[in-house]
Formats: structure tokens, C-alpha cells, sequence
């Protein structure tokens, strides 16, 4: 009997839901940290200053409200890869304002950090957020 089964048979049910879910989020990190370069929250708001003296800033997308271009044929064939490994609750697709090139991240709920999947076009790179110094 695994943890899970055996909180929830003592009646420790809502201690057993929490454990299972907390279980799932660390079973997806490791796989998405295993593969996937990540970018911290830290480096994009450090990305994100650089950009404000520009008077640009870097938006994030739900991949499901996306609509200004179809991505290359490299990042299509990513995504599905991405979505195969399941470890992904939602993807985001960040860019520059008013620029039309963008980047594909993996999203965890429960975790901070995005997984590169693609990039496509020479507006943003995720080089150029990942080269970031905190000053």
C-alpha cells in the first residue's frame, strides 16, 4: 500500500489529495528539468527592465489565446513532443510587444520556472533573457 492509499484509509483524505498532487508536480519537474533548459522569474524580470529603458516589455500568452502567426514547423513539431511527455500543465508563448517572434515555454502549475520548448524568428531569443546579469 502506497502513502496516498494509506492516508486515505486512516481518513486522511484531504492530507492524501494534497500528497498526490504535490507527488505529480515533483514527478513533472523532474522530467521537464531533465530536458528542458529553464528560465527563472529573476531572469525575465532582469530582461524585463533592460526592456522598460526601450519602453518595450516581454508579454506572456496563453498558447490557447494565440493568434499573431503560426509558428514554424520546428516548434510545431516540439510542441508535440512537449505534449507527449505530459509533464506540462499549460504552455505560454512569450514575446516583445510589437514584435512578431516569439518563444514557446512549458508551464508547471506549482513552479516558478518556465521550460524553453521553441523559438522561432530574431525578435527575442531566450539567450538574450538567459545572458541577464541582476544588478
Amino acid at each position: 500500500m502506497n502513502i496516498k492509499e494509506r492516508l486515505e484509509k486512516l481518513g486522511l483524505k484531504k492530507l492524501a489529495e494534497s500528497f498526490k498532487v504535490k507527488k505529480e508536480i515533483k514527478d513533472k519537474m523532474k522530467i521537464a528539468y531533465k530536458t528542458y533548459p529553464f528560465v527563472s522569474q529573476e531572469k525575465i524580470d532582469v530582461y524585463n527592465k533592460k526592456l522598460a529603458k526601450q519602453r518595450q516589455v516581454l508579454r506572456n500568452y496563453d498558447i490557447n489565446n494565440y493568434e499573431d502567426g503560426i509558428p514554424s514547423e520546428e516548434t510545431l513539431l516540439k510542441l508535440e513532443e512537449a505534449q507527449k511527455l505530459n509533464c506540462f500543465d499549460y504552455f505560454e508563448i512569450m514575446r516583445v510587444e510589437e514584435q512578431r517572434d516569439p518563444i514557446l515555454f512549458g508551464r508547471i502549475n506549482g513552479c516558478p520556472d518556465r521550460f524553453f520548448i521553441s523559438q522561432w524568428g530574431e525578435d527575442v531569443k531566450v539567450e538574450d533573457i538567459l545572458m541577464q546579469e541582476e544588478k
